[in-house]
């Protein structure tokens, strides 16, 4: 086998622009985290979200709570919220948006989401290059989810994984093939 199937560089790994979007998908669905909490720095206004209702006052000092789920799954930023769709992370709009927040946002955003990103696709690599991943009949479809601190499946989640026989093969046909 040739060194080139053994080991898998940085500059590779950065070039599966569709494992990144799927990735980014999965993560805009199910943040690893439900809600951010911050604390209001100085007094400010909300306008009224109900018609002939006063508006919010947020006073400094105040603890807010952002629901990064609702705000990742609402109509009003993402076409059909509820659907997977990788496409719309093939853009690199999307990355930077102030809508798609998994790893927090601002100045106390996750110091290491660059780093986890890639060590997710690494992983994500060579699991999918060694193993077939599907379903098995423990497997309860659709899959539904806790939604409250931290997003589980509600009845775990179940998979087969079997061993490929030529861990490349199919690696070998995307690149072929594209």
């Amino acid at each position: 086998m040739e060194k080139s199937h053994k080991e898998v560089s940085y500059e590779a790994i950065n070039q599966l622009e569709y494992l990144d979007a799927v990735i980014n998908e999965a993560l805009r669905l199910y943040p690893p985290i439900g809600i951010l909490e911050r604390i209001c720095e100085k007094t400010y206004e909300l306008p009224s979200a109900l018609p002939d209702k006063k508006p919010f006052i947020m006073k400094k000092g105040m603890l807010v709570w952002i629901s990064i789920f609702s705000i990742q799954h609402d109509e009003k930023y993402y076409n059909n919220p509820e659907k997977f769709d990788p496409e719309r992370f093939l853009d690199n709009k999307m990355h930077s948006s102030s809508w798609y927040m998994p790893f927090g946002c601002g100045l106390r955003m996750c110091i290491v989401n660059r780093f986890a990103m890639l060590e997710i696709k690494v992983l994500l690599f060579h699991i999918l290059a060694r193993y077939d991943l599907k379903p098995c009949i423990k497997t309860i479809s659709p899959i539904k989810f806790c939604k409250d601190f931290m997003i589980m499946p509600k009845n775990g989640f179940w998979l087969n994984i079997r061993r490929r026989k030529d861990k490349h093969s199919a690696l070998k046909a995307t690149v072929v093939g594209s």
